[in-house]
């Protein structure tokens, strides 16, 4: 049985920026097997060949902790983006022996929009979800007859948990 083949296409930051500092950019082009990663944990990404080609069999990437997997497959291509909390890795599943199958401009661009698409929505539902029990302890404390000075003062400790004032 063959086993699947992904290539490490870019790692990024989280708005996209190439991560340039380090070790970052000697990892692009490297192949691995198919990433496993699981949310809450850090991912270890087991090599397979250097960028040139040689042997990296015997090495391993340990990332950060990992916030959010997505897996994008169609007819052409399979992608994995794994973000963390320090980046975002994208790999793309390649054939065995087979040259460069880097994605093209538009294929990423498209894959991009969908995995931005389905972030704003769990972004969304999150925000909808915290908002509405922060709406629902506000209306029990006015319903249990809460001053205003009780109400403010819970609405400003929950804006410094958040950082904002």
């Amino acid at each position: 049985m063959d086993k699947e083949i992904f290539e490490i296409v870019s790692i990024t930051d989280h708005e996209e920026n190439p991560k340039l500092d380090g070790r970052y950019p000697l990892r692009i082009g490297r192949t691995c097997k198919k990433p496993e990663a699981k949310c809450g944990y850090r991912a270890v990404i087991e090599y397979l060949k250097n960028s040139d080609g040689s042997d990296y069999s015997d090495r391993y990437l340990l990332t950060s902790t990992v916030k959010e997997i997505f897996t994008i497959e169609n007819t052409e291509k399979t992608i994995i983006i794994i973000e963390t909390q320090n980046s975002r890795y994208k790999f793309l599943k390649v054939e065995n022996n087979t040259e460069d199958k880097r994605m093209d401009k538009k294929s990423e661009e498209t894959i991009m929009r969908a995995y931005c698409d389905n972030l704003d929505k769990v972004r969304h539902a999150g925000l909808l979800e915290g908002s509405t029990a922060i709406l629902g302890a506000i209306l029990e404390m006015c319903n249990s007859g809460a001053s205003v000075g009780k109400i403010k003062k819970f609405c400003q400790d929950a804006l410094k948990k958040t950082g904002k004032k």
